[in-house]
């Protein structure tokens, strides 16, 4: 029995070292596009690892519309939501932290403050 044991430890600890130090999930990358009325569009560009989003960027071309961001933390008992507003005629980096994200178009932002770029809770 211990010489069955002693080549599976070997081979485990060589499969171990065989994984790189550092490795990390696949990213991948998504856009989506909203058509503005008038006929431009607002685009939210997001950068994915692991199944949730951990960056995204945002370019609101629409004149008159917002683009509302909403995106709540992935796992845990309560999840922590947020959300943001770009206002018309801004590109912003919004950020990301694991969280899953999806975006829309309202006709006034849904946080107070002077933009062009505002977050709160949601």
């Amino acid at each position: 029995m211990k010489k069955l044991i002693a080549p599976l430890i070997a081979a485990a600890a060589v499969a171990t070292l065989a994984v790189p130090a550092g490795a990390s999930t696949p990213t991948t990358w998504s856009r989506k596009t909203l058509t503005c009325r008038g006929g431009r569009h607002a685009t939210v560009t997001y950068k994915w690892q692991g199944g949730a989003v951990v960056d995204s960027w945002a370019d609101n071309r629409c004149r008159h519309q917002y683009l509302n961001m909403t995106w709540c933390e992935v796992g845990g008992d309560s999840p922590k939501c947020g959300q943001a507003d770009v206002w018309p005629g801004t590109k912003a980096h919004v950020g990301g932290g694991n969280v899953e994200n999806s975006a829309g178009l309202e006709m006034g932002p849904s946080c107070d403050g002077p933009g062009p770029l505002e977050m709160c809770e949601a």
